[in-house]
């Protein structure tokens, strides 16, 4: 097993107690973890506590969920 498979093992177990956000699976994605890791250089600490300020925003904001007014009057503005 590799340095980087063993990292994001350790950052599953980590995050293991967080309850799935709704409707979406955010914190269950390999993909999304390792996003996390090599945006922190591989440092686990800082991959954890970046994620965690993420689910959190991710709770309060809803971002799945949200009515943006620009979106609506003009599909595709964000692209």
């Amino acid at each position: 097993m590799s340095n980087h498979d063993q990292l994001l093992k350790e950052l599953r177990i980590r995050i293991a107690n967080e309850e799935p956000l709704p409707d979406e699976n955010y914190i269950q994605e390999d993909e999304t973890l390792l996003r996390f890791l090599k945006a922190r250089e591989w440092n686990i600490d800082a991959a954890e506590k970046q994620l965690r300020d993420a689910i959190a925003w991710r709770r309060s904001y809803r971002p799945l969920t949200a009515d943006c007014r620009w979106c609506q009057q003009q599909p595709g503005c964000h692209s």
